[in-house]
């Protein structure tokens, strides 16, 4: 209990990012909705058309579901902020293909298969081995077509770079990785994540902007972190909340920290729902790990409910299956 308190602190210190807090949790509603019609209309069907087991079906769905909720829901007020076109249909085929690369990493140590996606990702297209691959590589190839970038777009690239700080995380189960590489891990991992996805609306981010998102995509990381602590340290998975190097406080000091500079690059209007959206997501988060009891944060027909949309801001906790072995 005390330490939910001290949580709890965490998020009420960074209440001047809930100035628009009515609007972010609207749009959370919204945008929810809107991407269960796309995930329904687009993902599902390549599920179906891989998975003939309707039990796998159904795992995968929700599993997906959940993080492609999440992903649109940062894609399309990240959108607005930046004053950008949305797609909502290709924020969700991101959010998919994201949960799905990052569940095959984790539980998958393969240098076989880490190579055929890395030949994906640099347009030598893939022999898939397992239904995983293929799912992953469908995905892929409709988030190519409705992106319609040449070979040589910022977001290949992009996409390369993360799958090498991936591959780095695996060294998280080693007991003796330093702080430093672990930081690093933390940051190449959760930063280029933020910045790909966001590459998914913004095809020209100037330097200065890519070094925002990938500050903002640290602090996600270690909200992750945070949510799945437990689970991390059952499964001998190092990270900086698991080692006590950083806590919700440090996380809510970083999003404090980066208000000032997105409001300066953005303007401050145009950043205010965002930074709601930010304080929604951190105390969604405080209150799933504390106070939300266990049968309820992983029930998984939740993440299939549009009433369900402020909770799906913290899906992974109740994807179908665990993230790691």
């Amino acid at each position: 209990m005390r330490e939910g308190i001290a949580d709890l602190l965490a998020v009420v210190r960074c209440w001047r990012m809930a100035l628009a807090l009515p609007t972010a949790a609207r749009s959370a509603f919204a945008d929810s909705e809107e991407a269960m019609s796309h995930f329904r209309g687009v993902i599902t069907p390549i599920v179906e058309d891989i998975y003939p087991s309707p039990e796998k079906r159904r795992e995968i769905t929700i599993s997906l579901n959940v993080t492609s909720m999440t992903v649109n829901f940062v894609v399309a007020n990240y959108a607005r902020m930046a004053g950008l076109p949305f797609d909502a249909e290709l924020s969700v085929l991101g959010g998919a293909f994201a949960r799905l690369y990052d569940d095959m990493i984790d539980n998958i140590d393969d240098a076989a298969m880490d190579e055929r996606l890395a030949g994906l990702f640099r347009g030598d297209g893939i022999e898939p081995a397992t239904d995983s691959e293929q799912l992953l590589s469908r995905l892929h190839a409709a988030i190519d077509e409705r992106l319609a970038r040449p070979a040589d777009a910022p977001i290949h690239g992009m996409l390369l770079a993360l799958h090498e700080h991936q591959l780095a995380s695996r060294g998280q189960r080693d007991p003796g990785i330093s702080r430093d590489d672990l930081g690093k891990i933390t940051r190449g991992k959760g930063g280029l994540a933020n910045v790909t996805l966001l590459a998914l609306v913004q095809p020209r981010m100037s330097t200065e902007e890519r070094e925002l998102i990938m500050e903002l995509g640290e602090a996600f990381q270690l909200l992750d972190d945070y949510l799945d602590q437990d689970e991390d340290r059952r499964d001998g998975i190092f990270t900086p909340i698991t080692r006590g190097e950083a806590t919700l406080a440090d996380v809510g000091a970083r999003m404090r920290a980066l208000r000032p500079k997105l409001a300066a690059h953005y303007g401050a209007g145009p950043v205010r729902p965002f930074l709601s959206m930010l304080f929604l997501m951190m105390g969604a988060i405080c209150v799933k790990r504390h106070w939300l009891p266990d049968r309820v944060r992983r029930r998984p027909t939740r993440a299939r409910k549009p009433k369900a949309a402020i909770w799906s801001l913290v899906g992974d906790a109740e994807a179908a299956t665990p993230r790691r072995p």
